[in-house]
């Protein structure tokens, strides 16, 4: 699947300077960072998607791309160059994005519609420090035009707010703003200062696109194939300790720290003995896929029988734990825990972790 980038054309420089407004306006605030593509991004669409370079990116798709980020961020509707109406956003994905960075990013498509509006589709991921990833796809239907008079009075005033937040902060930060408005008042016949006083904010308030979103929307995204951690703790540990390891992510760092080594396990398994299975999913598990959980001394293998199907709650990271009971003495060299989740007709092995 390959990028599209049909766009009208809006100048470099214009992006570039309304850029520099977002950019101070949230303290260099990281919503485009997006420098890579995830690999299996295709296995999320039934198909492959090209490698693009961000940087070649349309001004029209940076456009669309912040916009999302900014709306994440809860920061869209703040933004004096930006009209949106709550009616056009159908937001079905609500992530609290406070704990997510952007890291990802396909375009889909980029389309200039008969009206002059533009649509751009494209998946983006998220991740926290967990190591949690969210998913989602989303639609931006929006048009970019001038400022009237009194918009750019507004405008005007924003950016000198903004001035001041770029004063507060490192030098060197201070010093790429102050080249970058050196630069704009030498192409547009200003008193050429590197400071960005009245004449300069008012004409770059002139040439700042105002920003109308017509339609906004946004829903979760679930792999195929869903990545996930696997642990494996005593039965006894778990058992005197409930609270410590039984609340879902929270608990991750505990679980960490308790998991069993392969040599471990090899010690403690005698018969008789539980031990406790955590699995952690990286990625969203749809709520109608089953996940099922087997013990084989096989890798990616289901023999014997599976665990009890359990399914995940919508829009949640699930955790699942199965209780491994030891009844005769193990004659393998080695076990593995393998996680299943239900396809359309059979299970597919998408984790498989060796514990012994």
């Amino acid at each position: 699947m390959a990028l599209v980038c049909c766009y009208r054309e809006i100048s470099m420089k214009r992006l570039l300077y309304s850029m520099v407004i977002i950019v101070s306006m949230t303290l260099i605030h990281s919503c485009t960072a997006m420098n890579e593509l995830r690999d299996n991004v295709g296995g999320f669409l039934g198909g492959t998607c090209e490698r693009v370079d961000p940087d070649t990116l349309k001004p029209a798709s940076r456009l669309a791309i912040t916009a999302f980020e900014m709306e994440k961020a809860g920061m869209l509707e703040a933004f004096p160059y930006v009209y949106i109406s709550p009616k056009v956003k159908d937001l079905r994905n609500t992530t609290d994005y406070s704990s997510f960075k952007p890291i990802n990013v396909v375009v889909l498509s980029l389309n200039e519609n008969p009206d002059g509006s533009f649509s751009q589709d494209m998946i983006c991921e998220s991740a926290d420090r967990l190591g949690r990833i969210d998913v989602s796809c989303n639609r931006i239907v929006f048009a970019v035009r001038n400022p009237d008079k009194k918009e750019a009075a507004k405008l005007a005033k924003e950016i000198l707010k903004a001035a001041e937040i770029v004063g507060t902060c490192d030098s060197e930060v201070r010093q790429e703003f102050k080249e970058a408005y050196r630069e704009y008042q030498k192409e547009n016949g200003l008193v050429v200062d590197g400071a960005l006083g009245k004449n300069t904010a008012r004409s770059m308030a002139e040439t700042t696109p105002i920003i109308d979103v017509r339609e906004m929307k946004s829903h979760i995204v679930y792999p195929e194939k869903p990545k996930s951690m696997i642990f494996v703790l005593a039965y006894d540990a778990v058992a005197a300790a409930p609270g410590k390891y039984n609340k879902g992510y929270k608990s991750l760092d505990a679980v960490k720290r308790s998991a069993l080594s392969p040599r471990e396990f090899k010690r403690l398994a005698v018969p008789g003995k539980k031990f406790v299975v955590f699995v952690y999913f990286l990625d969203r598990v749809s709520p109608d896929r089953a996940i099922r959980i087997c013990v084989t001394p096989s890798e990616k293998r289901q023999t014997g029988e599976l665990s009890p199907a359990k399914y995940a709650e919508p829009e949640a990271w699930p955790v699942i734990t199965e209780i491994l009971s030891v009844d005769e003495a193990t004659e393998t060299e080695k076990l593995f825990v393998n996680v299943f989740v239900k396809g359309t007709y059979t299970y597919t092995c998408v984790a498989s972790s060796q514990i012994m």
